[in-house]
């Protein structure tokens, strides 16, 4: 009898939860510090993380949407690539606008059926 770890079907998407809450736990703790150097304040830095949890609450129900329709794993691989090429972008950004920009990527590629 297989168990949940040793299932591939939860395995992989498993994974994938994983590392990205690792990404995002570092992308957390690092882009302060990093927008301190533009003169960002504190208080802009929860500005665009705000932004950022917003724009995901407003495509959750396009998102689901696309789901709904059979496009669920597609979904789920754009997702991920569109999380890993945004925390790529986020580091190469020069400015606090292009970064608030960077955190809401993966909320808005990911939407196109």
């Amino acid at each position: 009898m297989p168990t949940l770890l040793t299932d591939r079907a939860i395995l992989i998407p498993a994974m994938g939860v994983v590392l990205a809450a690792f990404g995002w736990g570092i992308v957390e703790s690092l882009l302060p510090e990093r927008l301190a150097k533009f003169g960002v304040t504190p208080s802009w830095v929860g500005l665009i993380f705000t932004v950022s949890t917003i724009t995901c609450g407003l495509s959750a129900p396009r998102v689901a949407w696309v789901a709904g329709r059979g496009a669920g794993q597609a979904l789920d691989c754009r997702g991920t690539a569109s999380m890993a090429g945004s925390l790529v972008v986020l580091g190469l950004v020069p400015d606090p606008i292009l970064a608030a920009a960077a955190l809401c990527l993966p909320d808005v590629s990911s939407l196109s059926p």
